[in-house]
């Protein structure tokens, strides 16, 4: 069990070292530092994934990063938020906001993706490790835009 304390100092590291955000509809708080033992604190207390990247630019040292996505993000975030500054609140709030109007959120049920289209016949794209079907539409313009993004040819 987690104690006020331990709560107090991950607010107050993730305030200073940390970031908050969204991608792709999951949640993500991460933080990168050079000395290990504070992430593996963060581990600790939170859970999540830690590397090890190696200096590029002008960078000399390698720096550890610590992750952690999905819904336990969400839930640290909501845990943390009355500790943290007005502008990591905000990042709060906006990362929160994507992921509950995310797919990640649709109902198992749902027969419509979110952008209206139905999910039904050739439109139903089924994923091993999803619950749910997706969006054949959705995917292939996200993978259209993509290829036009980077010019891949795939």
């Amino acid at each position: 069990m987690t104690n006020i304390t331990d709560l107090a100092w991950a607010a107050g590291f993730l305030e200073g070292e940390g970031s908050f955000g969204c991608h792709g509809g999951s949640t993500r708080v991460s933080a990168g530092q050079v000395q290990k033992e504070p992430l593996d604190r963060l581990s600790k207390l939170f859970g999540g994934k830690m590397w090890l990247k190696q200096p590029t630019g002008m960078s000399t040292k390698p720096i550890w990063i610590w992750y952690l996505k999905s819904k336990r993000s969400a839930a640290v975030m909501m845990t943390l938020y009355s500790f943290m500054s007005p502008k990591r609140k905000t990042e709060i709030e906006g990362a929160l906001d994507v992921w509950k109007n995310s797919r990640v959120m649709r109902d198992a049920g749902s027969t419509h993706c979110m952008n209206g289209h139905e999910i039904s016949g050739n439109n139903a794209r089924f994923i091993a490790s999803r619950k749910y079907p997706t969006c054949r539409i959705c995917t292939n313009k996200v993978r259209k835009e993509w290829r036009k993004r980077t010019g891949a040819q795939c």
